[in-house]
């Protein structure tokens, strides 16, 4: 892509805020508005050798779509094999996620900075080893932010800097947020892993630090949440065996107390004195279980 288009993109993308219009996306992008938050869970029917076709990994899926022309990753194997979009209850939790990241972000910087980085849905990343056809994975986590050291102004907004390399990609985010609902735990699993190591392309950094939350099914029934908090270069298994600054907590429904996950300024990308008057971002599992109608 020519620099002038790629810097018109970005323009686009200064100009709106999280899930409240549509823009449109450039490659290796999805749109930034509700489009992405309201697909339901069937086969892919955009093209007949994806609809019909059992996949043994999602690299494969990202190869085919490629072929295609198309770009966007939000797709998960069911498990039978079967490309799909995201359903409802993950589309539900992870708007009420965005949300509520979007107006920590917005909130009381407002007057100062105007923001504190970039809330965004629609990142495709880079992630180690490679598909069967030779490319770089790619996974797309469902919501990321990137605070303002990695981040330019366009028009006044944070949007999230183009990776040092020239590949047209965005520099990771600082934080990400996986939501799951119905995928195997071993996918899940490897998503995650993948995207905490991060890093591709020199002088590009992985993200500080990721939460897998997953929803806890027991004989059919959901619930709960299981929370896997990830720093850098970590993995879930350390989460679970609460390892090398990792933790795994649950939620259950209907329990007294609350489960509150709170990411501190410093993790999510604030630096300097403003790691002094930027608020933690706190997100209720209470709150994101009624939002979701678990």
């Amino acid at each position: 892509m020519e620099a002038a288009g790629h810097d018109e993109k970005k323009k686009d993308r200064a100009s709106v805020s999280f899930v409240e219009t549509e823009v449109s996306p450039r490659p290796g992008r999805r749109s930034s508005g509700e489009q992405g938050l309201d697909l339901i869970e069937e086969p892919i029917a955009s093209a007949d050798s994806l609809s019909d076709r059992r996949f043994e990994s999602l690299d494969e899926v990202h190869d085919l779509l490629g072929e295609l022309g198309l770009t966007d990753s939000k797709y998960k194997l069911n498990n039978d094999g079967f490309a799909v979009m995201p359903g409802k209850r993950h589309n539900r939790g992870t708007k009420h996620l965005g949300k509520q990241l979007d107006g920590w972000n917005k909130g009381w910087s407002k007057g100062w900075l105007g923001s504190w980085g970039e809330v965004s849905n629609d990142n495709v990343m880079q992630v180690p080893g490679f598909t069967p056809s030779g490319r770089h994975k790619q996974r797309e986590p469902d919501v990321a932010f990137w605070a303002y050291p990695r981040c330019e102004k366009i028009d006044g907004t944070y949007v999230a800097m183009d990776r040092p390399d020239g590949a047209n990609f965005d520099v990771d985010p600082d934080v990400v947020f996986q939501f799951s609902d119905g995928n195997t735990f071993a996918k899940e699993e490897e998503a995650m892993n993948l995207i905490m190591i991060g890093g591709i392309g020199a002088g590009n950094e992985g993200p500080r630090v990721g939460f897998l939350l997953k929803l806890r099914e027991v004989a059919g029934n959901t619930m709960g949440i299981d929370i896997y908090k990830v720093p850098h270069g970590r993995t879930v298994a350390d989460a679970m065996n609460q390892a090398n600054g990792a933790t795994h907590i649950v939620y259950t429904h209907g329990q007294a107390a609350d489960v509150i996950i709170e990411t501190t300024p410093e993790e999510m990308g604030i630096d300097g004195i403003w790691t002094h008057l930027c608020p933690s971002f706190k997100l209720s599992m209470k709150k994101l279980w009624a939002a979701g109608h678990f």
